[in-house]
């Protein structure tokens, strides 16, 4: 196995959340299902969005970096996976225990 940074997420039914991902980072559905919103991106004056429905054992990769929406339909347990680039992984394994930590004091 790779020794790519990771972190486990957990949405409740119905839960959204924003994540900031760096290109290249991956996310793999354990378990449940959720919508994954892409970055907003500009084309001829138009902002586009693309969203797609991923179920257990499906993997999105972030095609460029950005916020994601992703959005339980019912529980969901998931890993986000960062990136291969090594000067990334660094960054946003800080980063993901930084969010982690937080999401720990929130939880009580």
């Amino acid at each position: 196995m790779d020794d790519r940074p990771n972190i486990p997420i957990t949405l409740a039914s119905g839960e959204v959340r924003q994540i900031q991902l760096p290109a290249g980072s991956e996310l793999l559905i354990v378990s449940g299902q959720l919508v994954w919103r892409d970055p907003p991106q500009w084309l001829a004056e138009q902002l586009l969005t693309s969203t797609r429905l991923l179920g257990p054992e499906e993997v999105q990769r972030a095609e460029r970096s950005g916020w994601v929406e992703l959005s339980a339909k019912c529980k969901v347990q998931a890993v986000i996976i960062g990136p291969t680039n090594v000067a990334s992984c660094s960054r946003f394994r800080r980063w993901l225990e930084r969010l982690f930590v937080r999401a720990v004091r929130a939880a009580g």
